[in-house]
């Protein structure tokens, strides 16, 4: 099996996920083709998650890595929405985060520190600049992912 751009069939070949206007697909392509797509993670050799921002995703550990570098901050950060947001958007957000505690053992902040990661990380911000969006929008919409 060769990558699917390039038809090169020799080397290793990466998985990579696109959206398409079906849905997402699995393409199977070269590093370079990979790297090129800005759907694959140089830094930790893996491609990127597909969440409902951006057309190439993110990589997960990559937002693990934001989270974790921000956590000092997840306080003020959560403090910050509680101070600049309609009361019914900040009840929404931790309403959103109680569902996704019934999967993992995280606290409101490290919700609210992932969900600005991911945002982050899949448009190309800070985790300052989204937190801007959302309070100039008056809204959480963009950092919750959609209902399904």
């Amino acid at each position: 099996m060769g990558c699917e751009n390039c038809k090169n069939g020799s080397g290793q070949v990466y998985s990579i996920i696109e959206k398409t206007p079906g849905g997402l697909r699995t393409k199977f392509v070269s590093r370079e083709v990979a790297l090129a797509s800005g759907a694959y993670c140089e830094k930790h050799d893996i491609p990127h998650t597909i969440f409902d921002w951006g057309e190439k995703g993110a990589c997960v550990m990559c937002v693990d890595e934001m989270v974790r570098e921000n956590e000092y901050r997840a306080i003020d950060l959560l403090s910050i929405f509680l101070d600049n947001l309609p009361i019914l958007e900040f009840a929404r957000l931790l309403e959103r985060f109680k569902a996704i505690q019934e999967i993992v053992a995280d606290s409101n902040e490290t919700c609210l520190l992932r969900a600005l990661a991911v945002r982050a990380k899949c448009v190309d911000l800070t985790i300052d600049k989204v937190m801007e969006q959302v309070i100039e929008a008056q809204s959480v919409d963009i950092i919750l992912p959609c209902d399904y």
